[in-house]
């Protein structure tokens, strides 16, 4: 149960703890985040941890911000989550949840956290006389913990601690101030716990940190902002899937809605041997459940934004109808409408082609010249029809062309494409943003369909565009749109595994 909010509790924050904006404050055991977006809307950047996805839900329902991110952690059931960084905070907050964990425990922890002139603030319950006593929280499933809590009583006593001198003090909600009797022994100056290796006095000692000839330990100043700092990166669920070839990061839910720098993220979970590894990485936010309509941002391996990637749209929409039963929907990437649909052949989403420009620039290659057309279907694509795919060196070759002045100063993906067939293209593409040639490009297959239609060497029907991962997509016009304007475009989805970042 939610413990109201007094104006004795907030009186009491106010004289105890020296909160200034700018500063970072994590909030233990958040609930559904009254507390926390109290202390975001004094200019504080929170983190606001909780066991509870349902309170977790309510909390992000009921607002957020740039300055406040919430996540799920249970302090009981899981060790500290590494992504903490030691020294980061300024401010930790514990209301009212203090009696659910392993004390001990949890206060060494805290003072990991805190950096040298942070501030513990705790508000712990005052039980009833007649009700049953708080209960210790070891072991204790949440739905336990939160019955019992439920007959306890609901006076509070605020708790308070300052690494720099190591002493408690602490106020009842009523009237009178009392000293902090817990955990155990008389409420005197007492040093700060000593139970792991890496603390002394309260002050973190971790890998990075350095000494001054004089000894003293330096700690870097903490980032402002959860947005620019890992540390505040709390657990993501992701899925690994690719379409065709073509792989990504796929985020969603609740995950994908949180605060974050996903450029960043990007760039250092798409990193093939110390990342995950992907051609980038994707977002899906469900925007209305109703009318089955999807937010979609895919992000590079290298941070930048994608303005238009077909097989992230078709992984995305593949997760939709296993998550929410869509067979059927749309999907927004950077306020473009694609539709989709999920079958059991395949995933199909539209793109649209925009501008397209015949030989555009000529480019020599080993003293023979090449000539590039180009189609935006979505985004920049240039096109070259050659003789032999395989003889291209598309990973050098393709990299100069992405660069080309005539490209400048966007660049752009470089193709290039042999007709294999009756309806039948082969292609291999370098992909701007991934900066390398991959197995799978769904935009560069319609530009590449769009190009040998133009050029004579196919017909305007369905086309089979063979890649590198063996997985061909196929490619056709849309009959209900204007010819040469929208395409489908379908394809496998696989999923490669599912996991969870701490």
């Amino acid at each position: 149960m939610r413990v109201p909010i007094t104006d004795a509790e907030v009186e009491l924050f106010h004289q105890h703890v020296d909160a200034a904006p700018g500063m970072l404050a994590l909030d233990a055991g958040c609930g559904t985040g009254h507390w926390s977006r109290r202390l975001a809307a004094t200019g504080l950047g929170v983190l606001a941890l909780d066991v509870s996805p349902a309170a977790l839900a309510m909390a992000r329902w009921q607002g957020s911000g740039p300055h406040l991110m919430y996540a799920q952690h249970d302090f009981v059931a899981r060790s500290i989550p590494a992504s903490l960084q030691p020294g980061t905070f300024d401010l930790i907050m514990c209301r009212n949840t203090l009696p659910y964990l392993d004390r001990e425990q949890f206060l060494v922890d805290a003072g990991r956290w805190l950096n040298p002139k942070g501030q513990l603030h705790l508000t712990v319950p005052l039980v009833e006389p007649g009700a049953p006593p708080p209960p210790d929280g070891r072991g204790a499933s949440p739905q336990s913990r939160s019955a019992t809590w439920g007959r306890a009583g609901r006076r509070e006593r605020t708790t308070h601690w300052t690494p720099d001198t190591c002493a408690w003090s602490s106020a009842a909600t009523q009237t009178r101030r009392r000293h902090r009797p817990l955990p155990g022994g008389p409420d005197a100056v007492r040093p700060w716990p000593t139970g792991r290796p890496n603390v002394r006095r309260g002050v973190p000692l971790a890998p990075g940190f350095s000494t001054s000839k004089a000894g003293a330990w330096s700690i870097p100043d903490p980032p402002r902002s959860p947005n620019d700092n890992p540390c505040w990166e709390a657990a993501l669920r992701f899925i690994k899937v690719h379409g065709a070839g073509n792989d990504f990061i796929l985020v969603t839910g609740p995950d994908a809605d949180t605060p974050r720098d996903w450029r960043t993220t990007a760039v250092r979970l798409c990193t093939r041997r110390t990342g995950i590894g992907g051609d980038g990485l994707v977002t899906s936010i469900l925007s209305s459940a109703s009318a089955g309509v999807l937010n979609v941002a895919c992000y590079n391996a290298d941070g930048s934004v994608a303005t238009m990637c077909g097989n992230a749209l078709r992984s995305a929409a593949w997760c939709a109808a296993r998550s929410h039963g869509f067979r059927e929907m749309t999907l927004v990437m950077n306020g473009v409408k694609h539709d989709a649909v999920v079958r059991d052949d395949g995933v199909s989403v539209t793109a649209e082609v925009g501008p397209v420009d015949m030989r555009l620039l000529q480019a020599v290659w080993n003293g023979r010249p090449f000539w590039f057309d180009s189609a935006h279907t979505g985004t920049e694509h240039v096109v070259a029809i050659v003789d032999d795919v395989d003889a291209i060196d598309t990973k050098t070759f393709g990299k100069l062309v992405r660069h080309h002045q005539n490209l400048a100063p966007l660049g752009s993906n470089v193709n290039f494409v042999q007709i294999i067939g009756d309806q039948a293209l082969k292609i291999r593409t370098y992909e701007r943003g991934v900066e390398a040639e991959t197995l799978s490009c769904g935009s560069g297959a319609v530009a590449a369909v769009v190009i040998a239609t133009r050029r004579g060497l196919i017909c305007a029907k369905t086309t089979t565009v063979h890649n590198q991962a063996g997985t061909p997509l196929v490619v056709s016009p849309h009959p209900e749109r204007p010819p040469g304007r929208t395409y489908w475009i379908n394809g496998p989805v696989t999923q490669v595994f599912e996991g969870e970042l701490a």
